[in-house]
């Protein structure tokens, strides 16, 4: 019992803590190639961005519903997706 709330709360801290690594990746990734992207790709990035960082900050690992935590992952792997042309995973 105490196993599996344990395994479930690890879960929710990694992936909150993954998410901050990638928006501050990101957001560097932004700085540093930004310049050299298309306009819409740079826009889709920053609008991925945008809505991780939102979720991030406004939800707290260890209050974390499952519906929140599935949140989180899918907008998380839609940035890691948008970002991919900034190489930066």
């Amino acid at each position: 019992m105490y196993e599996q709330d344990d395994e479930t709360r690890k879960e929710r801290f990694d992936v909150h803590n993954e998410a901050e690594i990638l928006i501050k990746k990101t957001e560097q990734g932004l700085l540093e190639k930004g310049r050299n992207l298309d306009k819409a790709d740079k826009k889709r990035i920053k609008a991925s961005l945008a809505q991780l960082k939102k979720t991030v900050y406004r939800s707290k690992p260890a209050t974390m519903s499952a519906d929140d935590l599935l949140k989180l992952k899918y907008e998380k792997k839609e940035l890691e997706n948008d970002a991919s042309i900034l190489d930066i995973l």
